[in-house]
């Protein structure tokens, strides 16, 4: 069965328990939708700070992966490190891992698994505008980005109760991208003097 007509095997990331009552009417509309007959498989909820659990988050997305999840909705307010962490070990860590062991079998989860699994990125809201206003960066300024943050042929970011409750409809209805694409590998780790750096910066600065 391809990506596209996969029945959708979702997990819920989020980054603080205060984040639940933002999340009634969705996870409503999931438990509606994951009974018997139901169109999606539910995973669970988890509460995961990217900042406080880092181990445990990278830990969490392998036992998914396990599960044959293929989308996880986060959320997190503030700065919403949470989504874009995920995308990251997804792509930056469990990616090369799968493209380096599998094909020796020494790695059950395939490259093209982990490309099939979107990530939508839920803001949630805070006390402050400037808070809210991290919290929706978070999920569209990550460099390379490929984070579902508003429902295809919408212009209406996953923000807030209405937000998450919007994201659980896309997956109810799988109106999402298909895959994921490898990651960019054109920009490399670099290692400078301090007097290598400072030519650079000079240089950068004419």
């Amino acid at each position: 069965m391809d990506q596209e007509n996969k029945k959708p095997i979702t997990a819920v990331i989020v980054g603080s328990k205060s984040d639940f009552e933002q999340m009634v009417r969705g996870l409503s509309l999931l438990e509606a939708e994951s009974q018997d007959g139901g169109r999606v498989e539910t995973l669970g909820v988890f509460v995961r700070s990217c900042h406080r659990h880092p181990i445990a988050l990278i830990v969490l997305i392998y036992q998914l992966l396990c599960q044959d999840v293929n989308v996880i909705i986060t959320g997190a307010g503030k700065l919403n490190a949470l989504s874009g962490m995920v995308e990251t070990i997804l792509l930056r860590i469990f990616y090369p891992l799968s493209c380096a062991l599998s094909a020796l079998y020494l790695w059950h989860i395939t490259p093209e698994q982990i490309l099939g699994v979107r990530v939508l990125a839920v803001a949630f809201k805070g006390s402050t505008d400037s808070a809210n206003q991290a919290a929706m960066y978070g999920a569209t300024e990550v460099p390379g980005t490929q984070l579902v943050w508003k429902t295809p042929g919408t212009d209406e970011q996953y923000v807030g109760e209405e937000g998450f409750f919007n994201a659980v409809m896309a997956v109810v209805e799988n109106n999402l991208p298909v895959s994921l694409n490898p990651p960019d590998t054109s920009k490399v780790p670099m290692d400078f003097t301090v007097e290598e750096a400072l030519a650079k910066a000079k240089e950068a600065k004419k």
